[in-house]
């Protein structure tokens, strides 16, 4: 059996929210060239003319959910679960499709220990992550812009992130905030 490593940087940071599946304990890292930012409305158990309009126009702009995106000059804090077996995966790979989130593979020279920043060692196995999809083709309303520059934070997502972060101490709390950016991908959340 295959098992793989997995980096969670939201909810999936607090290991309360994977208990079911009696993973070993994360470990904090960094990733390295990737930019964490709001960037797309929550889907999840939503009806999608909730939110958007007919032309895939925004209805609700607070509703603001993570993904991440390739930028060489930034990075952001995570954890990463170790050695997580194939119906894990599968499991989790349906969760996150409801919310138009798919794995993603990374490369292991992006994956640094935090605080030290020392190269993280998956095992050999494969990193992963979710990203979300950058469109998506909704039922009554057509292919829409999912990863947008008009959504804002959901406040209460934005809050349990914070709680998951704070988790493994005030300064890697910290560094949530500051390498977390708004929809416009220039702004921090720190402030918000």
């Amino acid at each position: 059996m295959t098992r793989i490593a997995i980096i969670g940087y939201a909810t999936m940071m607090d290991p309360r929210n994977v208990r079911k599946y009696n993973l070993k304990p994360p470990e904090t890292v960094t990733v390295q060239a990737f930019q964490r930012f709001f960037g797309l409305p929550d889907l999840a158990d939503k009806d999608p003319k909730t939110v958007f309009d007919s032309k895939g126009k925004l209805l609700i702009t607070d509703l603001g959910v993570t993904t991440t995106t390739i930028n060489g000059s930034r990075f952001y804090n995570a954890v990463a679960y170790r050695d997580v077996p194939e119906e894990v995966v599968a499991d989790l790979d349906e969760l996150e499709k409801k919310s138009y989130f798919f794995r993603t593979p990374l490369a292991e020279a992006f994956v640094r220990t935090f605080p030290d920043r020392a190269r993280w060692n998956s095992g050999g196995n494969g990193i992963y992550t979710y990203t979300a999809k950058n469109e998506a083709n909704l039922a009554d309303i057509g292919t829409v812009q999912l990863v947008r520059h008009d959504v804002s934070p959901n406040l209460d997502y934005l809050k349990r992130c914070r709680e998951a972060a704070a988790i493994y101490g005030e300064p890697f709390r910290a560094l949530y905030d500051k390498t977390t950016f708004l929809a416009d991908r220039i702004n921090s959340v720190i402030g918000i």
